[in-house]
């Protein structure tokens, strides 16, 4: 067999008559019977090498599912750790706003400085000169303790004391000095009896 072509045999042919000469000739159904018998052989063959596949997959069948198991657990421990890649990323970036928003706290409650009015109790001041600018007002101590600033609100001083409101803690300050109010005159020159 050269390149896959079978070489038919010379087959001496007997001649009919005594007086004719032997002659050569090529039989060419030979060729259909070589291929009609390999090609059952061929195909049991890689048969059997799908058979010894298969057996080895049966035999490391066991493998294989342990190593799906595996792979089904990573993946879902890939998961889990995305979901708590997002939650702390949530986390951080709600801390981030409470820090931003203590900051911006703090430095409002820069402005303020203790003061004491009288007669000796104490507020928050707003600081002179701060930036930006804002008219003055007391704001409430308790609340200021909390990191809350809340304005105190006022009414008109009466007999020299002034009355201040926290809206937030209800908490009420009086301030000033009290001075008693000056006695009404009377109109000596009133007769009950005279007609006006």
């Amino acid at each position: 067999m050269r390149g896959g072509a079978i070489i038919a045999p010379l087959i001496l042919e007997r001649p009919r008559f005594a007086s004719s000469p032997v002659r050569p000739s090529r039989i060419a159904p030979m060729v259909n019977i070589f291929d009609a018998i390999t090609s059952p052989l061929k195909a049991a063959s890689e048969s059997a090498e799908k058979l010894l596949e298969l057996g080895s997959v049966i035999k490391h069948g066991n493998e294989i599912r342990e190593m799906h198991q595996l792979i089904v657990v990573g993946l879902k421990a890939a998961r889990d750790a995305e979901v708590e890649k997002l939650t702390m990323q949530d986390e951080i970036d709600r801390l981030k706003r409470e820090v931003a928003d203590l900051k911006a706290n703090k430095a409002k409650l820069e402005r303020y400085e203790l003061k004491r009015l009288p007669p000796g109790v104490f507020v928050m001041a707003l600081k002179e000169n701060v930036q930006p600018p804002e008219p003055a007002h007391y704001a409430c101590e308790n609340c200021f303790g909390s990191g809350v600033v809340r304005r105190l609100h006022g009414t008109e001083p009466r007999n020299g004391v002034q009355k201040l409101t926290c809206n937030g803690c209800g908490a009420e300050i009086e301030t000033g000095q009290y001075t008693p109010p000056k006695p009404a005159r009377l109109n000596t020159r009133y007769n009950p009896f005279q007609r006006r």
